[in-house]
């Protein structure tokens, strides 16, 4: 792989291969669906008429907020409270005693908060929306408890279902199959995780554990779902919540012409690439209103996001999907108050030239106050959980299809024939400096134990190995999965700041330990919240969306009790998951300030919002109980009264 490799990885690169898909020209289809400036204008028009026609925007409120805790984060300090505070024209115009707000402002509707907490808005500072809103028109196949994405008010939000297995799955697509009208030819499914799969089958009297072995789909499996559901036609693709792989029917392979030699697992593009374009091009004929579901879905994600307490996505890959068209959806959305909330984030990049259009100034309507883009994001590896995030160590599954080809993760930008190395002009190391001289804040993708390292070596190179170089543009560090002691020295150096996929340790902490680095100790190292505070790296807490489920509240509360959510019931102590690394467990201080005053800084927008201070906007959470007074468990449960964006009042409970 002489040069960026493309794939489906890890919610940051998927939609590379689906940007490929529709970007066809109209000669691939009679009705040139996949034509994008035809997509765009389409667009452009369904959102102004629904806009025009569907849509209208909460009014701007003055208000007096009192009568509960009201935490400002002013300057990151979370124990700064105020009595009241005052909104108008969208911005916070005083903080102080009730009487004071009252006096200066006697026209402002009073808000008792009767005993609740505000905050400022809770932000989600790694997403991937339209990736999320196609997919979640797929068949579901992730872990999650039902219900988890649909805004349902049951216990069960963003827990790991219990029955989650080779079979449960396998009667999911049986199900689907059986339902889908005679005339689709593709079913695709998206989120199964083998990871998950009965990750630990028994805990013996000694407390040693015995994971199974790792499962995938085959052709020969995929094609018993056709026989069962009585759809011999009918052909399979299903998309591994990695990102990285993909697993077929022999229907599929024949109908885009691949061998039917191999065992229907598809490994990155190369394989992956062929199939999904067919299989999209198909799905999209069939369904002529693609756009329209894409839209509600978007709207779905906002309004769930809302419905969480937050008031700004970051979207690490903008332009990988639908390239301008993508941009063009967003800000609109954003801009017009649709979207209720801000947007933002990263221009995906695989080489230097491939945005010469946009630079971190231009054009205007990309850098505004709702919707922003402001980083370059690069993906170095994979994906821990899917065997793909790139290590210094062999995975040990040598029988698997993915370590057979990659028995230490991918790296997406190997030398030919070679290990990926230290030269300064690897590939790799040419697009971050490219993209650092251009004056771009830096978004590196980075899960696995060799690519944290080859990552941190990229940045001292770019930043002359200065110390502290790294925060005048922010540079970030994404999952910064296995951080080692000298990996935090570093970045402590250099400024750099990490972004951390907590679900790693909630979801998947007793997979990894047990089953995907069994007995090494390099899983002690994962998301190390405590260790980059006593580093003082600013970091945060994101979700990855699709990867694991929206939720602020819940990544905090993963971040302070770093529960193994997904360990077995045997595995348990006085009812609660065994605990991964203690000691790095965040302090519920910390992990507001990651989700809320870092957050901003660290997406660029904190001129804006992040805390409550006169000049800052009306972007505010309103949850029903206070975090740093209430046990951090059971965190994610507190319900959200009300979600404010620009003082107007976008989530109402």
């Amino acid at each position: 792989m002489s040069s960026h490799h493309p794939h489906l990885g890890c919610a940051c690169c998927n939609y590379q291969l689906f940007g490929h898909a529709v970007q066809g020209d109209s000669s691939q289809s009679e009705k040139g669906v996949f034509n994008l400036d035809k997509l765009l204008i389409a667009a452009e028009h369904y959102i102004d008429d629904y806009i025009t026609n569907k849509f209208v925007r909460p009014p701007q409120q003055h208000k007096i907020f009192f009568g509960g805790t009201i935490r400002t984060l002013e300057n990151g300090d979370v124990t700064k409270t105020v009595e009241a505070v005052v909104i108008k024209h969208g911005q916070i115009v005083h903080t102080g005693s009730r009487d004071q707000c009252q006096s200066l402002y006697p026209d402002a509707d009073p808000e008792d908060l009767q005993g609740a907490c505000l905050l400022p808005g809770l932000i989600e500072p790694h997403v991937h929306l339209t990736p999320t809103a196609s997919f979640n028109a797929w068949v579901q196949l992730a872990p999650f408890r039902k219900g988890v994405e649909s805004g349902g008010d049951g216990d069960d939000q963003y827990l790991i279902g219990r029955d989650y297995n080779k079979q449960s799955v396998c009667t999911t697509l049986i199900e689907a199959a059986r339902e889908l009208p005679k005339n689709r030819k593709w079913l695709l499914a998206f989120g199964v995780d083998p990871s998950q799969f009965n990750p630990i089958t028994t805990t013996s009297a000694d407390g040693t554990v015995s994971p199974t072995p790792w499962q995938d789909f085959t052709k020969d499996d995929l094609d018993k779902i056709n026989d069962q559901a009585g759809r011999k036609d009918l052909c399979i693709f299903i998309m591994n919540a990695s990102g990285h792989v993909a697993y077929v029917n022999t229907n599929a392979l024949n109908a885009t012409k691949q061998s039917t030699s191999g065992n229907g697992i598809l490994l990155e593009s190369d394989e992956i690439g062929p199939v999904i374009k067919i299989a999209l091009e198909q799905y999209f004929l069939e369904h002529p209103k693609g756009f329209t579901d894409l839209f509600g879905n978007l709207q779905k994600i906002f309004k769930l996001a809302l419905s969480r307490g937050v008031t700004l996505m970051w979207d690490a890959a903008l332009g990988a999907s639908l390239k301008n068209a993508e941009l063009e959806i967003l800000s609109k959305m954003a801009t017009s108050g649709l979207a209720g909330l801000r947007l933002g984030g990263a221009l995906f990049y695989t080489c230097p030239d491939q945005w010469t259009k946009i630079t971190p100034t231009k054009p205007a309507h990309y850098h505004t106050d709702w919707f922003n883009i402001a980083n370059a994001k690069i993906v170095s590896d994979g994906s821990n959980q899917g065997l793909t995030g790139y290590q210094l160590t062999k995975y040990q599954f040598p029988d698997s299809n993915i370590n057979d080809t990659y028995p230490n993760g991918v790296w997406n930008f190997n030398p030919p024939g070679g290990e990926a190395d230290h030269e300064v002009e690897s590939p790799f190391r040419v697009l971050v400096t490219e993209l650092a001289e251009r004056g771009w804040p830096l978004m590196i993708h980075a899960n696995g134990t060799h690519a944290i390292n080859n990552t941190i070596l990229a940045y001292r190179d770019v930043l002359n190995n200065q110390e502290k170089s790294g925060l005048e543009k922010r540079h970030r560090i994404e999952h910064a999965s296995l951080l080692s002691d000298q990996n935090l020295a570093d970045m402590e150096y250099l400024g750099l700041s990490p972004s951390f996929l907590i679900g790693h340790v909630g979801y998947w902490g007793y997979t990894f330990k047990h089953k995907v680095f069994p007995e090494q100790p390099v899983v002690e190292h994962l998301d190390r919240t405590a260790s980059a505070s006593q580093h003082a790296l600013r970091y945060t807490l994101h979700s990855d969306h699709f990867v694991s489920p929206i939720g602020p509240l819940r990544m905090m509360e993963q971040a302070v009790t770093r529960m193994m959510e997904d360990a077995p019931e045997e595995a348990y102590r006085n009812g609660h998951p065994p605990i991964l690394n203690e000691q790095e467990c965040a302090t519920m201080a910390q992990a507001l300030r990651a989700a809320t005053y870092d957050a901003a800084w660290q997406c660029h927008m904190d001129h804006l919002i992040g805390e409550l201070v006169v000049g800052k906007q009306a972007d505010l959470t309103i949850l029903d109980e206070d975090p740093l007074t209430r046990p951090a468990e059971g965190l994610r449960d507190v319900p959200v009264y009300q979600t404010w964006v620009n003082g107007r009042l976008c989530y109402p409970r």
